[in-house]
């Protein structure tokens, strides 16, 4: 019941925010989503990679290059 209340208020700001525009001009409007397939790896090790290569970490072997 309570995550039913929590989702009604989420649906209502995101129609708020389109009505007023919030989502008219965002950066890369437009232009195709960058989706790498991950399927590749184990579903608890995606976080992970994700955050690592957001923050430009390269493992130690590959530093040495």
């Amino acid at each position: 019941m309570a995550w039913s209340f929590f989702h009604r208020i989420v649906e209502e700001k995101i129609v708020e925010a389109q009505r007023s525009g919030a989502f008219d001009n965002l950066p890369g409007k437009g232009k195709p989503l960058e989706l790498e397939d991950l399927s590749w790896m184990p579903e608890d090790l995606r976080v992970a990679y994700h955050v690592l290569k957001n923050a430009h970490v390269l493992p130690p072997e590959v530093e040495l290059l």
